[in-house]
């Protein structure tokens, strides 16, 4: 019977091996097949059996030590395989290898050592040999017990009762002086027991609860990624960035908090949805779907990593958004989709379109303005205040001081810089010299700006050309006259 439970073991280990992931399983099945076989042999080695003529009980013997240290060495590995590698026919090769080795050096006589003598009993290397494997045994349960998180408790406690059912078979094994004898006869009982609780651990529940046992660990697995999927979730969901994974259908695999509040979606909303058929303005959703393509395609076109376009948030708002995109590929090195971060800089572009227009209507005002810093350094001057002051290129008052103006020379302009910095504003007329030596009056508005501390940083200055106002002026007042 014990026989068949091997071969029952290492049948339903053996076959589901691509999805079987639980090694310890996997390698107890592989090594049960050839322990079951040594076992067969071991049978078929005793006397009665009149098979192998020439032998005595001393075969059969050496057969059951090799047979025992087999299982006892697989039963210490076997734990320390959890988590790592395991290649089946490696294995299922290196048991073949060892089986064939220590099998034939039984049946040489010399080559391994005596187990059992006609009329003496047992040898010294056979007592201390039962021994070692309980020693062994035991330091399997040990290590099995340092895993025991990868089995239910139920399969765990008979895996545990079977070891220790193989350690009493072995210390009853080193009490008997005949091979018939009622010491043995125990031994056999306890074998045949571990044997049929390992079967019941392994055999019966795998086909009665096959997702508890045989696919247990594909359940861990599964529980493992979902934990860190959950984590990578929480980790996203803080980022200020919005991120977004895309596949190659062009659905929504994932979204993290910052991207369902810039759509205006709850996230359990956006996921599973079409991101270019439900997100994106209708003009630009061939564009987009082409460089995401392209990604996805492994073809990737300069503006396909790092690209700008609005999206489309369910109030009917549309918000510009700068996207990083990369491709995520699976185990095989296949892009299964895409993941990118996005940043909103819709107000960003609102804010530089208000700038740009400011700008513009500066330029565009028959006034001249300058920005200058607190000492009266030049900073900037528009195009009128340049033409103005006789100059034609754009730059040339930039970094010159506004001492240079005035018919009194710096001291003058000083005083009046003076009293800016104190009041924060100045308003009257001044007359100065153009570049080109035409005489020049100006009125001419002051105002400091401050940083958000209250800190003066710069002046503004606006300038109006009253030139012509004073001649009329002074001509009005030689008329009268």
């Amino acid at each position: 019977f014990s026989i068949i439970f091997a071969g029952a073991f290492f049948i339903i280990a053996w076959n589901p091996r691509q999805y079987l992931q639980n090694n310890y399983l996997l390698m107890l099945g592989i090594a049960y097949f050839f322990i079951g076989g040594i076992d067969f042999i071991h049978v078929l080695a005793y006397a009665g059996m009149n098979i192998f003529i020439g032998y005595d009980a001393n075969l059969p013997t050496q057969l059951w030590i090799i047979a025992r240290y087999m299982e006892a060495f697989t039963l210490v590995i076997a734990p320390l395989m959890f988590d790592r590698a395991l290649k089946p026919y490696r294995v299922f090769g290196i048991y073949a290898a060892t089986t064939v080795v220590l099998v034939t050096a039984a049946f040489v006589p010399g080559l391994f050592p005596a187990s059992y003598v006609e009329g003496s009993g047992l040898t010294f290397f056979k007592i201390a040999s039962e021994y070692i494997i309980c020693i062994l045994l035991l330091g399997g349960i040990v290590l099995l017990w340092r895993n025991r998180n990868h089995f239910e408790d139920d399969i765990f406690w008979l895996v545990v009762a079977s070891i220790v059912c193989t350690i009493c078979a072995e210390l009853a094994f080193t009490f008997y002086v005949s091979v018939f004898g009622f010491s043995n006869l125990v031994g056999h009982l306890f074998k045949l027991a571990s044997f049929a609780l390992i079967y019941r651990a392994l055999v019966v529940s795998a086909f009665r609860r096959p997702y508890d046992t045989v696919f247990r660990e594909l359940r861990q697995s599964e529980e493992t990624l979902r934990k860190e999927r959950d984590s990578l979730q929480q980790y996203l969901d803080i980022a200020p960035p919005m991120f977004t994974v895309i596949d190659r259908n062009g659905n929504v695999q994932l979204i993290n908090r910052k991207g369902a509040e810039i759509l205006g979606y709850p996230p359990e909303e956006i996921v599973g949805k079409n991101w270019y058929a439900t997100f994106l303005p209708s003009p630009i959703r061939n564009e987009v779907s082409s460089r995401l393509g392209n990604l996805i395609a492994d073809k990737i076109q300069p503006g396909d990593e790092i690209a700008e376009n609005l999206v489309l948030t369910k109030g009917g708002e549309y918000r510009r958004i700068l996207w990083h995109n990369t491709v995520i590929r699976n185990a095989d090195g296949m892009i299964t989709g895409t993941l990118s971060s996005g940043e909103d800089v819709t107000d960003i572009h609102e804010a530089e379109r208000d700038l740009h227009l400011k700008n513009a209507a500066i330029e565009a005002t028959q006034n001249g303005i300058a920005l200058l810093s607190m000492d009266g350094t030049v900073r900037y001057a528009n195009a009128a205040l340049t033409k103005m002051i006789g100059y034609d290129d754009e730059t040339a008052l930039v970094g010159r001081s506004v001492l240079d103006i005035g018919e009194n020379g710096g001291e003058q302009v000083q005083v009046i810089l003076h009293e800016i910095a104190e009041t924060g504003s100045w308003f009257g007329e001044q007359h100065g010299t153009t570049a080109d030596g035409r005489s020049i009056d100006l009125l001419v508005s002051a105002t400091v700006i401050s940083d958000v501390r209250g800190e003066p940083m710069n002046i503004v200055v606006s300038f109006m050309d009253i030139t012509e106002m004073h001649r009329y002026r002074t001509a009005l007042r030689e008329a009268n006259k």
